[in-house]
């Protein structure tokens, strides 16, 4: 099933980057253009600790969601995470990662749309 997604339809996105500082780097051009997309969105990012201020580099608002670096590394973890992160009413999660524990958050946060990399088991948690 595909549905279209509108920028009207989209109130608040929440954003898992990835772990490695240069992909989070290279990231930047796609949250660009992401903002130029749904620019009256609420931008909610989930990201590691280790080297969050390069994140003040984006020219627009967001709110951070840090974690440790090993406590997303199960299910568990991500539920965890995902009810004390306090982020409500998901229309739109996007996975920067290729990891399934991280694509499973989409469904954690309750997001109405999910994307993310769809291989293999990934397939199962993303839309």
């Amino acid at each position: 099933m595909t549905a279209k997604i509108t920028p009207e339809s989209i109130k608040v996105i929440a954003i898992k980057l990835p772990f490695d500082l240069q992909e989070r780097i290279l990231s930047f051009p796609f949250l660009h253009l992401l903002r130029e997309w749904c620019p009256e969105a609420e931008v909610h990012f989930i990201t590691p600790k280790k080297y969050i201020e390069v994140l003040n580099l984006l020219p627009f608002k967001a709110y951070y969601h840090e974690f440790e670096g090993t406590e997303i590394e199960s299910l568990p973890g991500v539920h965890r995470f995902s009810v004390n992160a306090k982020i409500y009413n998901v229309d739109l999660f996007i996975s920067l990662t290729n990891s399934f524990y991280d694509a499973s958050m989409g469904l954690a946060l309750r997001a109405k749309y999910r994307l993310g990399f769809s291989d293999g088991w990934k397939t199962l948690v993303l839309n």
